[in-house]
C-alpha cells in the first residue's frame, strides 16, 4: 500500500470540540496542543467565570465559583503544557512563570514596610492634618498631602506592576507563537493529524489499501 504525501492542515477545532478535547484530556501532560485547542479553551474559562461572577451575589451561587476553579484546574494546567510542548517547550515553564510572579511582589512589601515605619515615626498625624485641613479650607490634596510619606509603597506597586506585566506579556507571546512544524520531542504535530486521518481513511477505502 503506497500512502500520499502528508501536508500540514489546520485542524478543525470548534469551540465545543475544544473544551471536549480538554475535558477528555484531564489529565493529560503529554503530547502537544494547537493554538485553537488552547485559546478556545480560554475564551470558555472567560466566558465560565464571567457568568459565574455575575450570579456570585445570589446567595449560595457563589459557592460555585471554588467548585468551578478546582474543576478547571487541572485541565487548564494541562492543556498549557500541550500548548508549550507545541512551541517545543517545557511545561515546567508556567512553575517559573509563578515563581517570577510571586518574586515580584516583594518591591511591594518593601514599600509597605517602609510607609509603616513612617507613620510609626509620627507622620500619621502630619496625613490626618492635611487631610482636615483640605476639608476645611478646599485646598488641593497635593498641596498639603504628604505623598512623600506614601511614596514607597506606590513605587514598589507600580514595580510589582511592570514586572508582572512584562511575566505575562513573554507567556503570552509564547502561547500565541505558532507550534513547531513536524513532529518533535513531544510528539507529532497537530496541524498534521487531521490531514493524516484523511490520508489513511482514503487509503483504506482505496483498492490499492488490499493489495
Amino acid at each position: 500500500m503506497t500512502m500520499p504525501n502528508v501536508q500540514q492542515s489546520q485542524p478543525s477545532m470548534s469551540f465545543f470540540g475544544a473544551i471536549k478535547q480538554c475535558f477528555s484530556e484531564y489529565a493529560n501532560f503529554r503530547g502537544r496542543a494547537s493554538r485553537r485547542e488552547y485559546w478556545w479553551w480560554i475564551l470558555a474559562l472567560s466566558i465560565g467565570w464571567f457568568i459565574l461572577l455575575a450570579l456570585s451575589s445570589t446567595g449560595y451561587l457563589a459557592l460555585l465559583l471554588p467548585v468551578f476553579g478546582l474543576a478547571v484546574f487541572l485541565p487548564t494546567l494541562a492543556v498549557t503544557t500541550r500548548r508549550l510542548h507545541d512551541i517545543d517547550k517545557g511545561g515546567w515553564w508556567q512553575l517559573i512563570w509563578l515563581v517570577l510572579a510571586g518574586l515580584a511582589v516583594i518591591p511591594t512589601f518593601i514599600g509597605l514596610f517602609a510607609t509603616i515605619a513612617s507613620f510609626m515615626a509620627g507622620a500619621s498625624q502630619l496625613l490626618i492634618d492635611g487631610f482636615f485641613e483640605y476639608l476645611a479650607t478646599g485646598e488641593k490634596v497635593e498641596d498639603k498631602f504628604p505623598w512623600k510619606l506614601v511614596s514607597p509603597l506606590i513605587t514598589g506597586v507600580v514595580i510589582t506592576l511592570l514586572i508582572d506585566l512584562a511575566i505575562a506579556a513573554w507567556a503570552m507571546f509564547w502561547l500565541i507563537r505558532r507550534g513547531q512544524a513536524g513532529p518533535n520531542r513531544h510528539g507529532p504535530d497537530p496541524w498534521a493529524l487531521p490531514a493524516m486521518r484523511r490520508v489513511v481513511d482514503s487509503s483504506m477505502r482505496s483498492p490499492e489499501a488490499f493489495e
